[in-house]
This record gives C-alpha cells, structure tokens and sequence, in this order.
C-alpha cells in the first residue's frame, strides 16, 4: 500500500541513451517506456547522433534532472539506459515518504548508485542538484567514476534521503526478485544481458569505437594536442539544444 497518496501528479520518468545505447539497450528503454505508460508517467529518452565524451554522457542526467524540475513536474525518476524495468515494477509512489526528497539504492560497492533515482520536487532535491552541478568540475573524497561519486558524497548522511530495497536497482544479487534490474558495465550483470541480434550488433560497434578512440586519444596525449573537458561549458551546450528540441516540438 503507497505511504503517500497515489493521486495523479506530473511525474517525468526518463534515461539518457547517448553513444549507442538507445540502440544496444533498446530492451531495456521499452521496458522503461512501458512502465510509465502503465503507470500514468510521462516517459523521455534523451539520445543524440553526436557522440559525446563520457564524462559528458554521465553527467547529462543531472542535468536534465534540473531541467524537468525546472519545468514543474511534481517527481522526476531517472532510470539508466542499462536499466531492464520488470512488469510488475509497482508505482514508485509506494515507497515515497513525507520527509524524504531524494530515493537511491545501493550498487555493488555498497554505496547508492544513481543509476535509478526519485526525486521529489522541493527545495531539497534542488539544493542537492545545485551542489553537484556547480561542483561537476572538482573533486570529492572517495569519487566513484563519472557523477556517481559526487552523488554519494553529497548525499551522505543527509536527513532527507531515503536508502530503498536494492530491488529498486539491483546490480549486485544475480538471484534477486527485482524490479529494476541494473545490467551495469564492470559487475557481472552485463555478461548476463540477454542481447538480440541487433543490439549485439551496437554493442560490437560500440566497443570498437572505445578502444579506437582510446588509441587516439593516448596519441594526442603524445604529442601534446589533448584538449582538458570543460564539463560545465559542454552541459550547458547540451541543455541549450535540448531546450529547443523540446520547446520547437510544442510549438
């Protein structure tokens, strides 16, 4: 039974599949789809042709987290691309609490994962993006790759988190009864996605085009053409065109 009335609300579910993964997981965004269509959400995949860096691609989630809270909706859920959401995944308003803001589950590292996130509209869940998009450029203690570990130090002990069942976003237990199950890179998970054809075929794609483009970056770095991200200035490139996708679209 939902701890917090399950009345219709503006809600926004959404994944970002940049870089291949609309097409390697696209299993899992119909799954993710399918689950807001059944429950009344509004569903968003985020992709592009242009392939981005992969900090880039990381931190693309934060950023659009700020832009659907931006324009009102009274929940926003992120669900990674390598997310598989099962049928019976119940209404997230299940778990919702009156003085929690923010919902994560914990990865395999024993720290939440932000592969699939709630976040409530409010001042809280505001503030905390804030923090880690103004601070995406520097440094935490004990950084995880990517924006994760700035979200685990950001949230750490924070009053307004709520730590959910791992079957909200299991990487870690192969044997789980979950909802959300996290085919994660790295954890052996993603050993165990069941490909098709095509997506296999994406995957292969996509591999190649790492270890090629990791051969060109090691010799830019050679001969000192190298360019630093500017993480910040790329984010905002990004929101700018989504912005117009989405505002263009409604006209």
């Amino acid at each position: 039974m939902c701890s917090e009335s399950c009345s219709p609300k503006r809600v926004m579910v959404f994944t970002v599949a940049v870089n291949y993964y609309d097409k390697v997981f696209s299993q899992n965004i119909s799954s993710q789809r399918n689950y807001a269509s059944r429950c009344g959400y509004e569903y968003y995949c985020f992709s592009t042709d242009r392939w981005l860096d992969k900090t880039v691609a990381a931190w693309l989630k934060i950023a659009l987290i700020n832009e659907w809270l931006a324009r009102d909706y009274d929940y926003v859920m992120f669900i990674d691309a390598d997310c598989f959401v099962a049928a019976d995944t119940p209404r997230f308003e299940c778990v919702l609490k009156t003085h929690k803001h923010v919902y994560l589950a914990k990865g395999f590292s024993g720290r939440v994962n932000s592969g699939m996130m709630i976040l409530r509209n409010s001042k809280e869940s505001k503030g905390l993006i804030w923090k880690l998009l103004v601070n995406c450029e520097s440094r935490v203690a004990g950084a995880d790759w990517g924006e994760n570990g700035h979200v685990i130090y950001y949230t750490n002990n924070q009053p307004w988190l709520e730590v959910l069942d791992r079957c909200w976003n299991n990487n870690t237990f192969l044997d789980m009864s979950d909802f959300i199950r996290h085919y994660c890179a790295g954890t052996p998970f993603r050993e165990r996605y069941p490909f098709q054809l095509m997506e296999q075929y994406y995957y292969t794609l996509l591999k190649l085009r790492l270890k090629y483009r990791r051969v060109l970056l090691r010799i830019g770095g050679m001969w000192g053409k190298r360019k630093p991200l500017n993480l910040k200035a790329q984010l905002v490139a990004e929101m700018d065109l989504f912005q117009q996708s989405i505002d263009s679209k409604k006209a």
